[in-house]
């Protein structure tokens, strides 16, 4: 985060999905820990910087509480293994 607050990396901000808009009680995008690391599962559209950031900030839904109180937020590396860029809206 250090390089984006210096203005040397992107960010982008990954919360809308395919079939639930921005409707965080109905994400169905999941974060399952393995280890010391969550493994995320699902898709995400309309991604503010989807395509040119460095990093990204995707909500995924935890299960702690339903609706809106199970999501958390992961910091994703761009490179990071299976994160893939299907189009750039």
């Amino acid at each position: 985060l250090e390089r984006t607050r210096a203005g040397e990396a992107i960010s982008a901000f990954a919360l809308s999905e395919p079939r639930s808009g921005s409707d965080v009680a109905n994400m169905e995008m999941t974060a399952t820990r393995e280890g010391d690391s969550y493994v995320l599962s699902g898709e995400k559209t309309w991604i503010s910087n989807g395509g040119i950031a460095d990093l990204y900030v995707v909500f995924a839904r935890t299960g702690e509480a339903p609706g809106a109180k199970g999501i958390s937020a992961f910091i994703v590396p761009a490179d990071t293994k299976g994160l893939g860029i299907a189009e750039r809206l």
